[in-house]
C-alpha cells in the first residue's frame, strides 16, 4: 500500500540507506540499525520485572546515573560531529530506558532522600541539555 512505502521511505532515510549504496556500507548500516533495535529491547525484561515486583532491591542507582552520563557524551559527540543515527542511536535508546529504570527506583526505594533525586534530576536536566543542545562543540574551539 502507499502508506507502507512511505514508510519504507521514510525508514531509509532516517538510517541512511540509499539507492546505489555500495556492499560494504550497506552492510554498516544494517548492522548499524540491528544494534539500535535490540538496544530498544535490552533493558526492557529489568523495567517489567521492577515493575512486576514493585521493587529496585539490588540495583545501584549511581551506576545508572553514570552510565546515562557516559551515554549522553557519546550521543552529544556524535551530533556535534554530524554521524549518522546508526553510530549513536543505541546510546540513546539505552539512555532513555536507564532514565525509566532510575525514575522506577526512585519510586519504589523509599530509602533514596528526595535531597538525592532533586540534586540528580536537576544535574541531569542541566547537562543533557548543554551536552544534546551543542552547548559544548569542539568547533568552537
Amino acid at each position: 500500500s502507499k502508506w507502507t512505502g512511505l514508510a519504507f521511505k521514510q525508514f531509509c532515510n532516517v538510517f541512511g540507506f540509499y539507492s546505489g549504496m555500495p556492499a560494504n556500507l550497506f552492510l554498516s548500516k544494517s548492522l548499524g540499525t540491528a544494534i539500535i533495535l535490540a538496544a530498544g529491547l535490552m533493558r526492557i525484561p529489568q523495567i517489567i520485572r521492577i515493575s512486576l515486583a514493585k521493587s529496585s532491591d539490588g540495583i545501584a542507582p549511581m551506576m545508572f546515573y553514570l552510565e546515562s552520563m557516559v551515554m549522553l557524551n557519546i550521543c552529544g559527540f556524535a551530533r556535534a560531529h554530524d554521524l549518522p543515527f546508526t553510530l549513536y542511536g543505541d546510546n540513546l535508546l539505552l539512555t532513555l530506558q536507564n532514565v525509566i529504570i532510575i525514575a522506577q527506583m526512585w519510586f519504589y526505594n523509599k530509602q533514596i532522600s528526595f535531597k538525592h533525586k532533586a540534586v540528580w534530576a536537576i544535574f541531569g536536566t542541566f547537562y543533557s541539555s548543554l551536552i544534546l543542545g551543542g552547548a559544548f562543540s569542539l568547533r568552537q574551539f
